[in-house]
């Protein structure tokens, strides 16, 4: 018995280590009303969303293909920098990212999405599918609530593993005690 809890233990504490979870966004242009929305993992620091992965991006109810890859606008240089890590913030005037289907955030292709704030641009969000013909610009960015920012609704696994740890604690204990 002492056994079993102490691993039913030792599980529920590897379960609740901290990772990264999944933010859906949201951008609605002021100009056209189109919608550019999404998802991406992430932890949240603060306002920030650090170590960004699987970004999943849809214009206008069409989903981007491919790999998108990411970068930041750097001032020194007044271009993409795909050295920077993109800057995802709740706070939208904190948002300097681009997400775009080349490997050279400078050479778009097909599909590309940025949201700036910088003193070269200003604060800038412009969307583009071209093999959909969807194309979108807000320059300033939309100040009336456009962007959103919040974590999925999704259940973690930690959660789940520790309800079946405990779960089967008390199986264990209800059989212990018919015997």
């Amino acid at each position: 018995m002492k056994k079993l809890f102490c691993a039913a233990l030792l599980a529920a504490s590897f379960a609740s280590a901290a990772q990264a979870e999944v933010y859906n966004f949201s951008y609605t242009f002021g100009g056209n009303g189109l919608v550019i929305d999404g998802s991406m993992n992430g932890t949240l620091h603060g306002d920030l969303l650090d170590d960004i992965s699987d970004v999943k991006i849809n214009f206008n109810g069409n989903a981007f293909s491919g790999t998108l890859y990411q970068a930041a606008w750097n001032e020194q240089t007044n271009n993409w920098d795909n050295t920077l890590g993109a800057v995802v913030s709740t706070n939208a005037a904190k948002n300097n990212f681009v997400f775009v289907d080349a490997s050279e955030p400078a050479n778009f292709h097909n599909n590309y999405f940025y949201f700036t704030n910088n003193s070269s641009i200003g604060s800038e969000v412009f969307a583009v599918s071209y093999s959909r013909g969807d194309i979108a610009l807000d320059n300033p960015a939309n100040a009336h609530g456009g962007w959103s920012l919040a974590v999925s609704p999704v259940p973690e696994p930690a959660g789940g593993a520790m309800l079946l740890a405990g779960l089967g604690l008390m199986g264990v204990l209800a059989r212990r005690r018919r015997m």
